[in-house]
């Protein structure tokens, strides 16, 4: 029997450390259970404002008339840059009936947009990529059209909207191999391939949704996680080598004296603004931080140092030469022997022993790594600790 595995990142919902995707949990507050109860098929699609790499306002109203693919995405969610060669692929095939992609990053950093955007949209020529002006970190957050006109639980979430403006169906997650974007298309009367067009034409598409979008129960988030796979904290990890940016070798126990804070992603998803914060907060306590660039490409790593070099980041940068090709022995699954998702943050004390995860993108992520500093030694305000800690 095939099997399909679901991929997606959680909207501003408190969830588990994301260790495996059945793990994935949502937990969409009643305001947006109210908007996908009107959002279904049929309804009209509200319109709104983003903003291009060149600060033009681009609105969806702007492509009335045409077959929109609404997607909803954040540079940080890895399976949203996963779903989009995919989304390249099914706009592309269909551009000469009218499909067109607006991707709209949302509840993200305007900076981190536009750097990656520079780095990554020229290998997705089929997508339109703008900015949800409200940005991350500000007041006006969660005036963000994804949440507040959408009621999106969770991203990638893609809306397929007809020539009409009227939405012909939607699908949150991604499922490689699953045809959910093509039956949405079929809906909308774009003709497509094989037996996603009857699905498509029989029963279109619901609003996201737990029963639609292989969404689970909320489950109570912990702040931080203590084991990734095998591997417990207290557990020396293996050595595992990868390259300084002047191409000289480097070793995990390279770090060892001091607490060692590592977060794991390809290039274009490294948060430097929230790295150097780390540094600025942390680093007169000892602390060391490290963005260890891996499942990556020579040339993406080279790319994202020619934009970042001038900037004079405060922490250090390596680079994991294992290519994407062979992730077996990329440096998370020689750590783990388990294909963790990135991006990956963590904690090791200064003996290279693990001390935890924490999910650095949620606000009670921040929480735990404070509380995982405290356990290798570091002095924190306890105003930053979790509750009950």
């Amino acid at each position: 029997m095939r099997r399909f595995f679901l991929f997606l990142c959680v909207v501003a919902a408190p969830v588990p450390v994301a260790l495996r995707a059945s793990e994935a949990a949502t937990a969409p507050a009643e305001s947006r259970k109210e908007l996908q109860a009107m959002l279904g098929a049929g309804a009209l699609a509200p319109d709104f404002a983003t903003y291009d790499l060149e600060g033009r306002e681009v609105r969806l109203a702007d492509y009335r008339g045409r077959v929109v693919i609404l997607d909803f995405w954040a540079t940080w969610c890895g399976p949203c840059v996963a779903s989009m060669p995919h989304t390249q692929a099914v706009a592309a095939k269909y551009a000469d009936q009218g499909v067109v992609v607006l991707a709209v990053c949302t509840g993200d950093k305007r900076k981190r947009f536009e750097d990656w955007v520079k780095l990554k949209a020229s290998a997705y020529p089929a997508l339109r990529f703008t900015f949800d002006p409200h940005e991350q970190g500000t007041s006006a957050e969660q005036d963000r059209a994804s949440v507040a006109l959408y009621g999106v639980p969770a991203i990638p979430t893609q809306f397929v909207i007809d020539r009409e403006g009227r939405i012909a169906g939607s699908t949150t997650g991604y499922r490689q191999g699953e045809d959910s974007l093509e039956r949405a298309l079929a809906s909308a009367g774009v003709k497509v391939d094989g037996s996603a067009a009857a699905a498509g034409a029989a029963h279109g598409m619901a609003a996201p949704s737990a029963a639609t979008s292989g969404t689970v129960a909320r489950r109570p988030a912990p702040p931080f996680t203590e084991s990734v796979a095998k591997v417990r904290a207290g557990d020396v990890l293996v050595d595992v080598e990868f390259r300084a940016v002047d191409g000289s070798p480097l070793r995990l126990s390279n770090y060892r004296g001091k607490p060692l804070v590592v977060l794991m992603a390809p290039a274009e998803m490294i948060p430097d603004d929230y790295l150097n914060g780390l540094v600025q907060k942390y680093g007169a306590a000892g602390v060391q931080v490290l963005a260890l660039v891996t499942r990556d490409t020579e040339a993406n790593f080279q790319a994202w140092l020619n934009l970042h070099g001038p900037r004079g980041h405060r922490f250090t940068t390596a680079f994991d030469p294992v290519p994407v090709s062979d992730p077996r022995n990329g440096v998370i699954n020689r750590l783990f022997q388990f294909g963790a998702p990135t991006p990956f943050s963590m904690v090791v004390d200064a003996e290279g022993r693990l001390v935890g995860l924490f999910p650095w993108k949620l606000p009670q992520g921040q929480q735990g790594l404070a509380e995982l500093l405290r356990r290798s030694g570091v002095p924190v305000d306890t105003k930053d600790l979790p509750p009950g800690f």
